[in-house]
């Protein structure tokens, strides 16, 4: 069974944004988005989660937009198989 997210939220992480990672004893990769405490944003990613992430990210960044503006836009996914 797949585990779904624990939070849905929608985040926008602008060209500048500083971004920091730490890995924890659990062997899970802290990332931190934003300069300071007040307006920083933790995501937390399993080893093996982080990654499919960028196994996704790097599919992603290979996708063009259509020529034509009605079309469907591309849209990729990548779901977790079990084992290692």
């Amino acid at each position: 069974m797949n585990n779904p997210p624990r939070v849905e939220a929608w985040l926008e992480i602008p060209d500048d944004c500083r971004m920091a990672v730490a890995l924890t004893f659990a062997d899970e990769l802290r990332f931190t988005l934003g300069n300071s405490p007040q307006d920083a944003v933790t995501i937390v990613f399993e080893r093996l989660a982080l990654e499919r992430f960028v196994q996704l990210a790097n599919d992603a960044l290979k996708l063009t937009l259509p020529k034509n503006l009605k079309a469907d836009l591309p849209e990729l996914a990548n779901t977790y198989r079990g084992g290692l």
